[in-house]
């Protein structure tokens, strides 16, 4: 959309309602066009028939709300309908494709005078690409769900996946700092702090001092997978939101995706050590680290102060 103005988007989401036990993914009214959206991970045919209920009601309820008399010899203007299905299924599908409320009709009108249609969309990686470029939110999700599908392949059933998710939580909170820190005193080692409370970027923005710039790399920062699972999800801590407002003019974010910067501002209990050191000896710090269990990598490197101070790509 070429629109920036939000007070021009009304948001015309239903609540569930009772009498007809139903609920649409998401809808809005931009310049007298009711945008109905919704997503789907099966393939149902029936989607033109739904559609057509959801925005009944939502024409009802703009009717209500505008005082709208349908009863009058006046023509009555309402927001044209648009009505558009996010498909991310496993079965295979066209890019894009159409579907017709005109198909579930008992006896199909020859003249074709009544039909309503629902455009799906496959969201899923590798389709649609143009459309991906245009959407990063889209692309994000795309790209999580192919992530989490991988994943869950790793494992039997949710039942695991989710049992092997706290151990490695647990495992990673019952492992102490100690360790890592009397490596680290094999080495020149300019700066360390424990990662807790103000988050990786909230310590490493301490760390800079206002002196130095960091670059940091986001896909080799050690993160659980459930972590980023549940920031897509946006179940977010307060905390969180609080080190984003304190940190966040000192960072610039390249193509990183929203989960991932809420899991670097995220606060942490018992984090790990974040430890600045000599370029040359980085590689031996990280095997070494590695070769005791701690799963230590080499996030970015620090440079002479620029603008931003925290670069994360």
């Amino acid at each position: 959309s070429d629109y920036s103005n939000v007070e021009d988007l009304e948001l015309t989401t239903m609540e569930d309602v009772l009498f007809v036990s139903m609920k649409n993914d998401v809808s809005f009214l931009l310049d007298c066009e009711m945008n109905l959206y919704e997503h789907q991970s099966t393939k149902n045919p029936n989607m033109p028939l739904r559609g057509l209920m959801y925005t009944a009601k939502l024409w009802q309820n703009w009717i209500q709300e505008n005082q709208k008399n349908i009863y009058s010899k006046k023509l009555v203007k309402i927001p044209t309908p648009r009505y558009t299905v996010f498909y991310n299924g496993t079965e295979t599908t066209e890019d894009k494709y159409e579907l017709h409320l005109s198909d579930a009709f008992e006896h199909k009108p020859k003249d074709g005078i009544y039909e309503w249609t629902a455009i799906v969309y496959n969201i899923n990686i590798g389709k649609n690409m143009e459309l991906m470029k245009k959407c990063r939110a889209l692309r994000e999700y795309a790209d999580f769900i192919r992530m989490v599908r991988e994943n869950y392949q790793k494992c039997k059933n949710e039942t695991e996946a989710i049992k092997e998710a706290m151990e490695e939580a647990i495992q990673s909170m019952t492992t102490l700092n100690k360790y890592a820190a009397e490596i680290c005193t094999k080495y020149d080692v300019h700066a360390c702090t424990d990662v807790t409370g103000f988050g990786f970027l909230g310590h490493l923005h301490e760390m800079l001092d206002g002196r130095l710039s960091a670059r940091i790399r986001a896909r080799q920062v050690p993160v659980m997978q459930e972590a980023l699972h549940h920031a897509e999800e946006f179940l977010l801590t307060a905390a969180g939101q609080r080190n984003r407002n304190h940190t966040e003019s000192f960072v610039r974010f390249r193509h990183i995706s929203f989960a991932m910067e809420e899991v670097l501002f995220d606060p942490q209990t018992s984090g790990g050590l974040l430890i600045a050191v000599e370029p040359v000896q980085a590689e031996a710090l990280e095997m070494e680290l590695q070769k005791a269990g701690l799963p230590a990598r080499i996030v970015g490197e620090l440079t002479n102060r620029t603008d931003p101070e925290i670069l994360v790509v």
